[in-house]
């Protein structure tokens, strides 16, 4: 990290490059940041960007602080050994890597990862960070030495102060008809929990034969061919569309058309797809392990269900039944979005990294607009370093 406007930025790998279109690279390179973005090579599951490993390597020098996000990938690893081996002081967020339900995936791999790569670099970093309280009580038994520090994030909601003319997504998107529209909009993984809002929305669906569900967003290791088989098994063709990644007006006319929507994970270390949501002044119905929640000022501005079918379709069918619910959510939304702003949540980054900058850097509080972040710009995957 480096105060001076001109070097603050971002390196991220990148499987889509459609994540972070040209004109969203470009805006961000005309405030100041330098975003660069290097082609992943086999194995690209782990974010494996050779490239990426060169320019850090020259580069990271210059840095006054590093944030490393995410810890199963090679980008990831690859910053925060060269961070200690030069003495940077550095940050770690494991974007929900600890919870429980994602270490018992590939379990045995990942115990011996923790002994032999992650733990040294772990404990000797300046902070974890978390972004909500459970996330950090979640991770409390692998005992890591560094510092835990529970800050969590916030969230650019100025781009959905104006959206478009609802109605704009059905008119270019014919096929999801006139009525309800229920929305799932985030990564296509196992664990954001689409196929129980699959399920539960085929219990329902004969009662509200109008209705129609999106599940947009990039697969992620073929989930969607697993989603879609699910569809054809229950009898959903013709009443949920799969149109993929969907940026930019797309996206803001999607969250302007819909009527509920849906993010029924399994495990949310935050839930920055939720703040949007709200910001864009949709009824919002969550489950209950989506940690954004704790966060919220007024949890009147959203529904909560549980990650279980029955749940999902109980608080399916009574929003669809009750208009003014609906339109009371709405209202209390993007009032809700407003406490969760990086213009309100600013503050304990900066202090934080004010803590850890060296004394010869600039002050960070003196320079917060200039504080380089090497967080995610919008889309960049959680491997960014």
């Amino acid at each position: 990290m480096t105060t001076d406007l001109a070097e603050r930025g971002s390196f991220a790998p990148f499987d889509h490059p459609q994540l972070l279109p040209d004109g969203e690279r470009e805006a961000l390179r005309a405030q100041g940041h330098l975003v660069e973005i290097y082609a992943t090579k086999w194995p690209t599951r782990f974010a494996f960007a050779p490239d990426l490993g060169r320019a850090l390597a020259t580069e990271i020098s210059s840095f006054d602080i590093v944030h490393v996000h995410s810890v199963y990938v090679y980008t990831s690893v690859l910053a925060a050994r060269l961070a200690r081996s030069r003495r940077i002081p550095y940050i770690v967020r494991p974007h929900g890597s600890f919870m429980p339900h994602l270490r018992r995936r590939s379990r045995l791999a990942k115990s011996v990862f923790h002994r032999f790569v992650g733990r040294p670099i772990w404990d000797a970093a300046s902070a974890i960070h978390y972004t909500s309280e459970r996330e950090r009580d979640e991770a409390a038994d692998i005992r890591i030495e560094a510092p835990a520090m529970v800050i969590p994030l916030g969230v650019d909601i100025s781009q959905f102060a104006e959206l478009p003319a609802r109605g704009s997504f059905r008119a270019a998107f014919p096929s999801v008809g006139t009525g309800p529209l229920i929305v799932y909009l985030g990564r296509l993984a196992p664990r954001k929990g689409i196929d129980l809002l699959i399920r539960a929305f085929a219990e329902i669906a004969p009662a509200t034969p109008e209705s129609h569900l999106v599940v947009a967003g990039p697969d992620e290791f073929g989930y969607e061919n697993v989603l879609k088989q699910e569809l054809e098994r229950l009898g959903l063709r013709g009443r949920v569309s799969m149109p993929g990644l969907v940026t930019g007006q797309t996206k803001a006319s999607l969250l302007a058309d819909a009527d509920i929507w849906v993010l029924p994970s399994l495990g949310e270390n935050f839930g920055i797809a939720v703040v949007e949501a709200l910001a864009a002044g949709c009824p919002v119905l969550i489950s209950s392990k989506v940690d954004v929640l704790q966060e919220l000022g007024d949890r009147r501005a959203v529904e909560v269900c549980e990650p279980e079918v029955a749940s999902i379709r109980t608080a399916l069918d009574q929003l669809l039944r009750d208009g003014e619910r609906r339109a009371e959510m709405s209202n209390r939304a993007r009032r809700a979005a407003g406490l969760l702003s990086w213009e309100a949540r600013i503050g304990p980054l900066v202090d934080l990294y004010s803590r850890l900058a060296p004394t010869s850097a600039r002050p960070v509080r003196d320079q917060a607009n200039n504080a380089i972040h090497a967080s995610r710009p919008q889309g960049v995957p959680p491997s960014s370093v």
